[in-house]
Formats: C-alpha cells, sequence, structure tokens
C-alpha cells in the first residue's frame, strides 16, 4: 500500500511539473524593415515562432540592449495549467506572433540577436522632416490575410478602417507596395479634397490590394503603416500544394 501511494505520489509530481513547466523557444523568424525608419519614427520589429503544443503559453519576451546600437531578443514559455494538457492530441505546435517597439532611435545601422547565431541588421535615417511621416497615411485599423497559403495562388490583402471626415479618401494608385525579401510593406497614402468645406463624420475605408503570387515556401510579413506613425503587421505562411492533407483542395 505504501509503495502504491509512493507511486502515486512520483506520478502526480512528474504531472505537476510537465504541466508547470518554463522552456525556451526558438524564434523561427524576425522580421524587421531594414532601410525604411526615420529617427522620429516608432520603430518595430516582429517575431514569430512555434510554441511546443495547445497547452502553452507565452510567459515572457525579454529584450536587452547589450550596446547602444544592439539588442538581444528571448523568448520562453510555460506550460498551462489545464487538466486536458495531457491529452495528446493537444501535442502539435501552435504558431505565435507577437510586433514589439523599440521606440525612437538615432541615426545609424542597428543589429538584432536572437536564439544563438542569429541576427538582423537594420538602419535608421535622420528625419528631414517635424512631423512623424513624410506622407499622410490612411487611417488603417485592422487588415485581413489568411495565415496559411499555397505557392504560386494570387495573395490579396483587404485593409479596412474608418474615415473621421468627408475629406479623406484612398486611391488604389496611392498605395504603394514594397517588397524586402520576405516583407511586403504597404504604403496608403491618403489623399484630401475640399478641404475647405470638410465636414466631421464617420464613413467606411475598406480597400482590396493584389499583392501577386508568392512562389517561395516560408514565412512572410505584411507590414502596412497607417496614420499618426501607426503600423499593422500580419504573419502569414506559405506552403508547397503537395503539402495539402488528403481531401482538400
Amino acid at each position: 500500500m505504501k509503495l502504491l501511494i509512493f507511486g502515486y505520489l512520483i506520478f502526480s509530481l512528474n504531472i505537476y511539473a510537465a504541466i508547470n513547466s518554463k522552456v525556451n523557444i526558438d524564434i523561427d523568424e524576425l522580421f524587421i524593415v531594414k532601410n525604411g525608419y526615420d529617427s522620429n519614427d516608432n520603430i518595430e520589429f516582429t517575431l514569430y515562432a512555434q510554441l511546443p503544443s495547445a497547452c502553452y503559453q507565452v510567459d515572457k519576451i525579454n529584450i536587452s540592449k547589450i550596446d547602444s546600437n544592439e539588442f538581444q531578443v528571448t523568448l520562453t514559455a510555460k506550460s498551462k495549467n489545464l487538466s486536458g494538457c495531457i491529452i495528446s492530441e493537444l501535442s502539435y505546435p501552435v504558431g505565435f506572433s507577437q510586433s514589439i517597439s523599440l521606440g525612437e532611435l538615432a541615426e545609424g545601422a542597428y543589429k538584432i540577436k536572437f536564439n544563438e547565431h542569429k541576427e538582423k541588421i537594420f538602419h535608421v535615417k535622420r528625419a528631414q522632416m517635424n512631423t512623424i511621416d513624410e506622407n499622410i497615411y490612411a487611417p488603417i485599423s485592422s487588415a485581413f490575410i489568411p495565415e496559411l497559403i499555397y505557392s504560386n495562388e494570387e495573395l490579396n490583402v483587404i485593409l479596412t478602417g474608418t474615415y473621421n471626415t468627408n475629406c479623406m479618401f484612398l486611391n488604389d494608385d496611392q498605395i504603394k507596395v514594397i517588397r524586402e525579401g520576405n516583407i511586403f510593406i504597404i504604403l496608403p497614402i491618403l489623399s484630401l479634397q475640399n478641404v475647405n468645406n470638410c465636414r466631421r463624420m464617420q464613413l467606411p475605408l475598406q480597400n482590396i490590394i493584389e499583392l501577386g503570387e508568392i512562389k517561395d515556401p516560408g514565412n512572410y510579413l505584411i507590414h502596412i503603416r497607417s496614420l499618426s506613425g501607426l503600423s499593422i503587421n500580419k504573419v502569414f505562411k506559405v506552403i508547397k500544394r503537395e503539402n495539402s492533407p488528403v481531401g482538400h483542395n
């Protein structure tokens, strides 16, 4: 009987340790615009990682400044204290993405290190104007893009938001798309009309942008500039068609 109780206690402690453990998580991809920031911009990067299973949640994203121009990023996760988390069906990896602000940085070259031997370099230019952006961007509040697409498929992104006056509008030919490796930078430049007769009112904003086909599988980022120096970041993944499960078209 004592052996049975002892064995039960060991089993219970093992389960408790399993569902209360913390682990270091490798960052699969760190996205940052290499040459698009000025010294008065809110500079940010987006990381993408995979948690061990649905039974884990992010514990901490730690950003340490190694020197004036170099940062180190680490990510840890902890298991959720849920009885259902011992079920094997929940053991598949779960994607996680987060955008993180570094604030304003002085002119210069910067480096962000992650994992053991990976790094991303970006450059900050001296601001030429006192305004946050050289252009006035549309008040985009959200964007939709499928999280998973097949290579060689046509890719569209839907931008939505709210105009606050009847003087604002966004023309398709005023939306610039710049591709920088695995980052699509979308600049929705706002236009103004009848500025002497503006009326305050809320009007819907919606635009569909065609980004074309993406041939190479991998992780990608949509980086959309918005009004007042804000931005929206969305991570999506491209896979080959042959990875489609049986029964899916």
